[in-house]
Formats: C-alpha cells, sequence, structure tokens
C-alpha cells in the first residue's frame, strides 16, 4: 500500500488548480480531501501569525492506512484543542488584569472621596466645639499621621461635643478600608478560579485524546447516559466527571495529577518561594469564600506547612490590590508554563513538529501579551523558565531573550539585562534580533542602522518596528520617523503609524501608599490650620 503524497502549498487556490498528474487519478473514494495538520508559520515578526493547512488527497494510489491516518487525527484534534484552550485563558486573564488595574484606579478615586468627606466631619466637630460652650467636651479625636520620611510627622487633636460627629467618621474611615478590600478579594476570586478551570482543561485534552487513561471508579448516571445523543456524548461525559473530579483535589493533589497524566514537573516552573505563594494564593481564595478572610485553624496548619509567615489565628487576613495583581502574575505564568509542558508532551508522544512549533509560538505570544499590558513579574516568570529549557524554533528562542531583557530593564535589573544578551552572539542572528539587542544595549545608532535595513519597503516589517516595544527608545529620534517615511514612499502605500504600547503600572503599592499619605496629610494641616 503506498503512502499519500504530501502537497504543502500555502495558496489555497494553487492548490485547487492542482493537475491530475501532480496529485494522481483517483478512483471512486469513500473519502474526502483530508486535512492533515496546521502549519504555524511565524516568521521574524512579533505581530505576525499566520495559520495553513496541509491538504492530503485520497485515491486509489494515494490511500493512506488507517494507523498514519489515525496519528494525524489526533495530532490535528490536538492542535484544536490547545489552540481553543490555552487561547482562551490567554484572553480571560488579560481581561481580568485590565480589570484589576481599573479596580485600582477606582479605589484610590473612592479612598480619595472617603478622605475628602472625613475631613469635613472632622471640620464641623471643631466648628461645633467652638460654637457652643454649653456643650461639655466629651472626649478628644487625636490623629497621628507619619510622612514619607521619619523626620515628617503629623498629629492633630479634635474636640469631641457630639458622639455623632465621631460615628460619621468612622462610617467613612470603614468605606475607605472596606472598598479596596472587597474588590481585591472579588479579583482574587476570579483570578484563581480562571486557573483552576483552565488546568482543568488541560487534563481535560488528555482524556480527550487517550480515554483509558480516565480512572476507572469514575461513574456516570444512567439518566445522563440516555441523555447523550451518541458514543461521543458518552465520552464527553466521563470526561467531564473526571475533570470535575480532579477539581475537587487539594491544590497538592492536583498537582500530584498533572505530574503523572501530563509530565509537568514543578520543580523546574519556578525559583524560590513562587510555588509557595501560587500554593497560598488558592488557599487565601479559600478562606475569602468560606471563612471571611479570617485565618482559621486549617489555613494557618497549611501555610505553617509550606514555611511561609504564619498568620495569627483569627486574624482577619489583608487583601489588597497588590495581593490581586501579584496573584495574577504568578497564576497566569503558572497557567502558561503548564500549558506549554503539557503541549510540549503530547507532541512528542504525538510525534509531532506542528503541535510542538505551536507550543513555541504560544510561550512566545502569551508572555508578549503580558508584555504589552505592563505584567513585568509575570514576563520574568514565563521567560525565566523558558530561557532555561531547549527551544527548538530558532525565531521562539531568540524572541524569549529579548522580551525577557526588554523587561529586566524595565524593571532596572542591567545586570540580568547584561547576562541574557550577552549570553548569545548576536552577529549572526536575523537584523530584526540584532536590531532589537542594540537597542537594549544603548547603541541606538547602529540599532537604527541594522533596523532599516531589515524593513526595507515591507509594510509588514515597517509596522513591526512601529509596534514591538523594544524599539521603543528609537522611535522618539527624529531619524526614526524621517527613515520610516521614505520607505513607507518606497513600499508604494502609506503606512498610519501606531503608537507603541506603553507600559501601565497600575496598582503599585508604593505609588499608591505615597499618594494616600500626601491626601491625609493635606487634611490633617487644613484641620490643625482649625
Amino acid at each position: 500500500m503506498k503512502k499519500a503524497q504530501s502537497i504543502k502549498d500555502k495558496s489555497p487556490m494553487n492548490e485547487s488548480v492542482k493537475s491530475k498528474r501532480d496529485i494522481g487519478e483517483p478512483a471512486i473514494s469513500k473519502m474526502p480531501f483530508v486535512p492533515v495538520s496546521v502549519d504555524f508559520d511565524f516568521g521574524f515578526s512579533p505581530c505576525k501569525h499566520a495559520q495553513s493547512k496541509r491538504i492530503i488527497p485520497v485515491g486509489e494510489e494515494t490511500v493512506m492506512d488507517k494507523k498514519e491516518r489515525r496519528a494525524l487525527e489526533r495530532e490535528q484534534c490536538a492542535l484544536d484543542l490547545y489552540q481553543e484552550r490555552w487561547g482562551a485563558f490567554s484572553t480571560l486573564m488579560i481581561y481580568l488584569i485590565e480589570y484589576v488595574q481599573q479596580v485600582s484606579t477606582t479605589t484610590s478615586k473612592s479612598v480619595a472621596t472617603n478622605i475628602a468627606e472625613s475631613y469635613r466631619v472632622l471640620k464641623n466637630m471643631i466648628v461645633a466645639a467652638q460654637g457652643s460652650s454649653k456643650k461639655k467636651h466629651k472626649g478628644e479625636f487625636s490623629l497621628h499621621f507619619k510622612g514619607k520620611v521619619d523626620s515628617e510627622t503629623f498629629s492633630a487633636t479634635f474636640p469631641i461635643v457630639d458622639a455623632d460627629y465621631v460615628d460619621s467618621y468612622c462610617d467613612y474611615i470603614r468605606a475607605a478600608v472596606a472598598a479596596p478590600r472587597i474588590l481585591a478579594e472579588t479579583s482574587v476570586q476570579q483570578i484563581v478560579n480562571a486557573w483552576e478551570h483552565f488546568i482543568g482543561r488541560l487534563l481535560g485534552i488528555k482524556y480527550s485524546l487517550d480515554p483509558q487513561s480516565i480512572a476507572s471508579n469514575i461513574s456516570v448516571t444512567m439518566a445522563d447516559i440516555l441523555r447523550a445523543n451518541d458514543f461521543k456524548g458518552i465520552k464527553e461525559l466521563f470526561e467531564n466527571k473526571a475533570v470535575k473530579e480532579f477539581l475537587r483535589n487539594s491544590t497538592e493533589d492536583q498537582f500530584n495529577v498533572l505530574k503523572n497524566e501530563l509530565d509537568v514537573n514543578f520543580v523546574d516552573m519556578f525559583a524560590g518561594n513562587v510555588l509557595k505563594e501560587l500554593k497560598e494564593i488558592v488557599l487565601r481564595r479559600h478562606i475569602i469564600v468560606h471563612c471571611d478572610s479570617i485565618a482559621v485553624d486549617d489555613y494557618c496548619k497549611e501555610i505553617k506547612k509550606l514555611g511561609l509567615p504564619l498568620p495569627k489565628r483569627g486574624e482577619v487576613l489583608l487583601t489588597d490590590i497588590s495581593y490581586a495583581i501579584r496573584a495574577w502574575d504568578i497564576l497566569y505564568a503558572a497557567g502558561v508554563i503548564i500549558a506549554y509542558m503539557a503541549c510540549i508532551k503530547h507532541a512528542r508522544d504525538l510525534k509531532s513538529k506542528n503541535l510542538e512549533r505551536f507550543a513555541n509560538g504560544r510561550l512566545v505570544t502569551t508572555s508578549f501579551e503580558a508584555l504589552k499590558h505592563g505584567r513585568l513579574d509575570a514576563v520574568c516568570l514565563i521567560l525565566e523558565y523558558a530561557n532555561k529549557i531547549k527551544i527548538q524554533s530558532e525565531w521562539s528562542m531568540l524572541a524569549i531573550k529579548i522580551n525577557l531583557a526588554i523587561a529586566y530593564k524595565k524593571q532596572g535589573r542591567t545586570r540580568e539585562m547584561d547576562a541574557v544578551l550577552n549570553g548569545y552572539n548576536w552577529d549572526f542572528a536575523p537584523k530584526e534580533f540584532m536590531a532589537a539587542s542594540l537597542a537594549l544595549k544603548g547603541e541606538n545608532r547602529k540599532a537604527l542602522k541594522v533596523l532599516f535595513e531589515w524593513c526595507g519597503a515591507d509594510l509588514e516589517r515597517i509596522r513591526c518596528a512601529h509596534e514591538w516595544i523594544v524599539f521603543e527608545d528609537l522611535r522618539e529620534d527624529p531619524e526614526f520617523e524621517r527613515r520610516m517615511a521614505r520607505l513607507r514612499v518606497k513600499g508604494g502605500k502609506e503606512l498610519v503609524k501606531v503608537a507603541a504600547p506603553s507600559v501601565n503600572v497600575q496598582g503599585d503599592k508604593a505609588t499608591r501608599v505615597n499618594r494616600l499619605t500626601d491626601l491625609f496629610e493635606t487634611a490633617v494641616k487644613y484641620a490643625h490650620k482649625g
């Protein structure tokens, strides 16, 4: 039996006009043209993501044996599942970080409003005390604020003649404290839920491709079986039930299942205490939902096992926006790395180069999305892992190094950036990566020269030069726009300039604390003046 001849042509029109001599004169066949696999061509562009399918015709002389056809179907199924589920996770998490950053802004404004109103209440307390000599002082209300440095300390004392003013003031303070906490706790719940749902769906891919791996003690009701339309529906019932049982386990048990089923080695994922932080985040979600953020005995026991700072039993744990953002960084990075490990394992089991190329490309694009949204900690967690493993794709490997160096540079970690860049000879790299490395080193003149040579009159490359974050400093150079204008004219078309994405640093704890301190200082100064 002869094997089919693969025809790989990125032009669908060219496929349709292939001569019978090229594909063989087909006899009457019960099988139509069979899609074999997806070839992801990432080129050398950070903005380009093209997809094409190879079509293998079936005819008298090109009949594929069942084993090979089944392997191709499994490969296509794996590609579809990983593309859909990994993409859905990335999209959802990006929406969530945008939500958390908006929450950060909203809570800052809410706190500022409550502080302004509380100052009005304090002022009324003074007016009431001064305007009525008949009312006896019931006490004094003292406030002490520490400035940005130790020498800046502000104190104010307010005479109390009416307890209602104290109650009103406390209401505003409670609201100022409660609003950020409630919004942060809600954010943490959503982030952990999205992460757990995703790892469950990754395990579902394993069960879909290999139903025999489903535990034998998994059972479904006869009513559910009768409602299924066909055998495929019954198979999905068992898959979903197995995933639900997996999600009921503790985080430690979930990790053991993922290690056994998907070959996920959690020891290789993160350095330091990041993995312990991940487990604590999931525990925190549990006590937020079930224990009103109180450190109950079970929580304290688990924290002690992890070796993290132990809270007091009965203490109300503070969950603020900075905690929610840290939770996003860790769980987004963990989800991306686990998906990559699982996808690579399936690629090797199926001997699929297409699936391996997809995993490498997705690893880059998901980290680049985090970079565009200013989540530098998440970028470092993902790319530090990616930089220490062996990536077969040259484009993916170089993009990982450049994006990691960008994150280090923005964090002010110049030593780590230099270590990444000096570990590779960029003189032999493609020109866009050579230009990127020169830009990161601050050699702008050389970087511009190489970048212009790479762009030429290619409009897609010109667009990349306007969008890739690594060239944002070069875009400030007047020579950049002058030369780019000439290249666009040379290309025969005009390209609308795309603004470089800015790094969003909303939610930074130090910034919020300093802003809040300034507001309190101002309120106390005015109150002290009477």
